[in-house]
């Protein structure tokens, strides 16, 4: 359930009190769009994301290609076994910058093979570049090394393949990639049907979270990163290796199963296959990094699980971190495998240590994420609301950039009630100025069942330039201020 369905039916069990202006924020992760017969696998996408474009409608499911336009130029598309039909859509730029980094074909973001003058379909394509899943661009092929879309419907077997004049099935799937520019609305229409689609950023649109705020010794950390610029493959679920030391990230590392990527049957050193941290310039960046540090040795530790092992790649280094969507196409990734185990670990020190794990972008593409946890002993106590994503919004809830005198702000966070614990809350978020003196503060009040999730926000608008600190706080009530968890703080600046 997306943020604004979840505040939705939140607000049915869950009574507000408050003092100043509470809202209730849109989500702005990117999610599927469609109408009674066309599906399109995100509404936003960007850097070297594949849009999936489907075809449902039952007065099409014959062997005629039905017409379908991206921004006004024709989509070429393929026939499933299902009777829907399917084309797959990327940006030319980040295509060929991603396909000629990728030096060990079949791993990584290999996009398979581009051909200006496909010949492998009758007719014409009115996209930039085709990328085919074919060794060549001739008509007939041998299978080629495209990793980008790797659960594609199997093309009907009509009077051609796919009914579209496919010539060979090793072609399929085939990306048809175009030239786009950041948030220029884009169109696609079939008939009366119209989906709008935006090229952009994902500024500011990645979270991080751990499941607790403190632990036992010996214990597992389970983290999620949300960001929807790693969800490249919308037809399976994408896998990232980050390895914390060197500030490097794999993609399909590792198949899922702990196994090193099979390239075509090679043996191949494990180091030399492509990492992308740090390869894209402008606007659409896969910088990411990932890395969990302490003052103190051992409270925090990398290690293997189901999704990763690490002794199949000497040649890389550093401690290793994997990352798995958990489903296709939801952009929301766990470093948990299928058996609960995370691949991050707590250590058997004594004492009460903090530890930080922080998902970074170098480009400064969103504010540094960090989220924190305490390695302790029985008597640290368990937080029984748990506090993530701290962010700032503009009023409407959207992404915010540059923050100026007057511009009204919304400080807001998602608070998370544990299974089991029904718990009554006051939301409450203290603005400081540069000299940590309290300017405003505000609060709002209610009650979470067990298991639910909420994202409360308020309002401030600043009168003056400068350094500002924003912290929330959650509290048992205003008239008990018994912590719920550990407060989060902000420090942004206003010009």
């Amino acid at each position: 359930m997306g943020s604004q369905a979840m505040a939705q039916a939140l607000l049915l069990a869950v009574v507000i009190t408050a003092s100043g202006l509470a809202t209730f924020l849109p989500d702005t992760h990117g999610e599927p769009a469609e109408t009674e017969s066309l599906y399109v696998s995100s509404d936003v996408f960007g850097g070297p994301m594949v849009l999936e474009i489907i075809l449902r409608d039952d007065l099409v499911s014959d062997v005629t290609e039905p017409k379908v336009t991206f921004d006004g130029s024709v989509l070429r598309m393929t026939q499933g076994t299902d009777g829907h039909w399917y084309a797959y859509v990327a940006d030319t730029n980040m295509a060929r910058i991603i396909d000629d980094a990728t030096k060990i074909a079949g791993t990584g973001m290999d996009f398979g093979v581009e051909c200006n003058d496909p010949g492998f379909l009758k007719g014409s394509f009115d996209s930039t570049a085709v990328f085919t899943s074919g060794r060549t661009c001739d008509s007939s092929t041998d299978p080629g090394f495209m990793q980008m879309i790797r659960a594609a419907k199997t093309p009907a077997d009509g009077a051609t393949l796919g009914n579209n004049g496919l010539l060979d099935a090793d072609h399929w799937p085939f990306i048809q990639t175009f030239e786009m520019s950041a948030d220029y609305p884009m169109s696609i229409i079939r008939g009366v049907s119209d989906i709008i689609v935006r090229f952009t950023t994902f500024d500011d649109r990645a979270a991080l979270e751990l499941d607790r705020e403190s632990y036992p010794r010996n214990s597992d950390v389970h983290m999620t990163v949300r960001d929807m610029l790693l969800n490249v493959d919308p037809t399976s679920e994408d896998l990232w290796t980050f390895d914390v030391d060197g500030g490097e990230i794999y993609r399909r590392l590792f198949d899922g199963a702990g196994n090193l990527v099979d390239a075509g049957g090679k043996n191949l050193d494990p180091g030399q296959i492509y990492h992308y941290g740090g390869l894209l310039s402008g606007s659409n960046e896969i910088y990411n990094t990932i890395s969990a540090d302490s003052p103190y040795k051992n409270v925090i530790s990398a290690v293997d699980n189901s999704l990763q092992d690490s002794t199949q790649v000497p040649t890389i280094g550093g401690s290793l971190v994997t990352i798995r969507e958990t489903a296709q196409n939801s952009g929301v990734f766990t470093n948990t495998d299928r058996f609960n185990a995370a691949n991050l670990h707590t250590g058997d020190i004594n004492g009460t240590h903090k530890f930080t794990i922080s998902y970074q972008d170098s480009q400064d593409r969103y504010v540094r994420l960090v989220a924190s946890g305490v390695l302790g002993d029985d008597s640290v106590p368990f937080q029984k609301v748990k506090i993530s994503n701290p962010r700032l919004a503009d009023a409407s809830g959207g992404e915010i950039g540059v923050i100026s005198v007057g511009q009204q702000i919304l400080v807001t966070s998602i608070i998370s009630a544990y299974a089991g614990l029904d718990q009554n809350f006051a939301y409450i978020v203290r603005i400081q100025d540069g000299d940590d003196s309290t300017i405003h503060l505000g609060w709002l009040a209610g009650r979470l069942a067990g298991g639910q999730s909420f994202e409360p926000a308020q309002s401030w608008t600043p009168l003056e330039p400068g350094t500002y600190t924003a912290t929330v706080f959650l509290w048992e009530s205003i008239d008990n201020p018994a912590a719920l968890s550990t407060p989060k703080s902000i420090v942004f600046t206003v010009s």
